[in-house]
């Protein structure tokens, strides 16, 4: 499942704006370090991924996110589930396990 997350990663995103749209998904995106990525999240703009507006939200409705909303919510699913639960007990308590966590993402997609 963690595969297809990383297989739905819009082209031509950076590893930057790839974990804020992840991360956006949990409602935890951080604020747009315009500063320091602003060709980046600039990019994700002009390929309809984030909002040209304030305050630049994830364009999830657009068909290029299905995919990746998609593959988030069965990973989410699954952990929730008492076949997740059971998986977890099994996984070693320093492995991040939980999805709305960015070191959840960081670790499994090996960012």
């Amino acid at each position: 499942m963690i595969k297809k997350v990383s297989d739905a990663r819009p082209g031509n995103t950076s590893l930057t704006v790839f974990m804020h749209i992840i991360m956006d998904y949990f409602g935890k995106a951080p604020n747009i370090d315009w500063s320091n990525d602003r060709e980046e999240f600039d990019r994700a703009i002009q390929y309809n991924l984030i909002s040209r507006d304030e305050p630049h939200d994830v364009e999830w409705n657009k068909s290029k996110l299905a995919r990746l909303r998609k593959a988030i919510k069965a990973v989410e699913d699954f952990l929730n589930s008492e076949d997740g639960q059971k998986f977890l007990e099994f996984q070693d308590e320093r492995v991040p396990m939980e999805p709305d966590d960015r070191e959840f993402w960081e670790y499994h997609l090996s960012m």
